[in-house]
């Protein structure tokens, strides 16, 4: 039995959208300690952000810094291009490499640079090295089909990279392809001389192995590319970071553990938002001793307890509250908000007192880092009459902001089990 009604609905362009591209690398390797790198776009976001939020929950700065990238010495860069069917479907693909070649074009005329452009798809071959300016006529004749094979990509880098000390060397990766990276065959092509690794993603998030050869080169990627002026903006960053005239900035954070592995981050400042995903290594559990409650039959005036144990696997979970809905006569003695360590408990207990000879019903709310929980109870005969109780909407509350395309409930609490209602929703505060 429950009294909550949830309708999914999938927000589109009409949503408020994260900014994304400002961060440019994420470490959760040594989870619940994060540290997210992003690029500053204006004075004010030199300080830390107002409000961190891993998983919509707020969680503490631990460390706030940024540095000044200092001069460089001249680079060699390979670039490595997705040439791919899947890149070649999407009418944009083409705009979106012109723009990226075309602003290297312009950042990087007057440096020392040298381009191995690296088309790649079912393998890879390293063109002869180009300076900057004509880096957007050699993408101009690249020709899209095959596979995405990553591994021959960085082969054919390392090849043309070679292992010069004098130089400075990137491996640049602009695609929109899933992972098929090996990454133990690319380490041990590059050996300890791993170049630096910055992925740029067209319309996709960042692969794992992508990232993962990105933290460990002191790189960093730029994901969802759709429009030239994100690539053109990417682009920017990398000239900078070339050129060694870019502040970068972190932030470090412990996050609190919750019960899916998915994760998303935003940092809040006066004027932006900005976001980014990832995958924990680690996740907890929170056990929950029943699912349901049922109180008999009391005889009216008496009393009856309920016990509801939780236990915390794997890692530390946060108990915020704990609250009652449903017909009248249920109580629950709060909890104090607490953390409950792994493998330890906290038993909550909830109370019925007979009022009437009515039928009752009720859930039990209980939210926690890993969300919100619901445990329900039933008192008296089901042919007896429930007794009521208001309408309440419970989420969304106002003032939440969420991912473009991203599924988001809409939750209720009030109707008995067996009733409908009818959801209306507005998107101009019911103008």
């Amino acid at each position: 039995m429950t009294m909550r009604r949830i309708v999914t609905v999938v927000l589109a362009a009409f949503c408020p959208v994260l900014l994304l591209g400002q961060i440019y690398r994420l470490d959760e390797r040594n989870f619940p300690s994060v540290r997210v790198w992003y690029f500053p776009r204006e004075s004010a976001q030199l300080s830390p952000p107002s409000r961190v939020d891993d998983s919509s929950i707020p969680v503490q700065i631990a460390e706030h810094r940024c540095e000044r990238i200092g001069a460089t010495m001249p680079a060699d860069i390979a670039l490595c291009v997705d040439v791919s069917s899947s890149n070649s479907s999407w009418g944009d693909s083409r705009a979106l490499l012109d723009t990226i070649a075309a602003t290297f074009a312009r950042e990087l005329r007057s440096s020392d640079v040298r381009f191995f452009l690296v088309p790649f798809a079912n393998s890879a071959t390293a063109q002869p090295p180009t300076d900057a300016p004509q880096l957007p006529d050699a993408v101009r004749t690249l020709q899209f089909g095959g596979g995405t094979n990553y591994t021959a990509a960085f082969e054919a880098a390392a090849a043309a990279l070679g292992k010069s000390a004098s130089r400075q060397r990137l491996v640049i990766v602009v695609t929109d392809g899933l992972d098929t990276l090996d990454l133990a065959r690319v380490r041990l092509r590059f050996g300890s001389a791993l170049p630096q690794v910055i992925a740029v993603m067209l319309r996709n998030e960042a692969p794992p192995a992508l990232r993962t050869l990105a933290l460990d080169s002191d790189g960093g990627w730029f994901e969802l590319i759709s429009s030239p002026d994100a690539a053109a903006h990417a682009a920017e960053q990398i000239a900078r970071l070339v050129r060694g005239e870019v502040t970068l900035c972190s932030v470090r954070y412990v996050a609190l553990s919750t019960c899916t592995a998915l994760h998303e981050v935003q940092l809040h400042f006066p004027r932006s938002t900005y976001g980014i995903r990832y995958r924990a290594p680690r996740t907890a559990n929170l056990e929950i001793s029943t699912s349901h409650v049922y109180f008999g039959v009391p005889l009216l005036g008496t009393t009856r307890d309920a016990t509801v144990t939780l236990t915390a696997r794997g890692l530390p979970i946060r108990l915020d509250t704990a609250w009652i809905s449903g017909s009248p006569g249920f109580s629950l003695a709060a909890p104090v908000r607490t953390l409950l360590g792994a493998d330890n408990s906290a038993t909550l207990t909830v109370r019925y007192r007979a009022r009437d000879t009515n039928a009752a019903w009720g859930e039990l709310h209980i939210a926690t880092s890993c969300g919100e929980q619901v445990v329900t109870f039933s008192v008296g005969r089901r042919s007896a009459q429930v007794q009521p109780s208001p309408l309440r909407i419970i989420s969304p509350r106002g003032g939440e902001r969420y991912w473009s395309g991203s599924d988001v409930p809409i939750a209720w609490l009030g109707i008995p089990p067996d009733d409908s209602c009818r959801i209306t929703i507005s998107y101009d505060d019911g103008r």
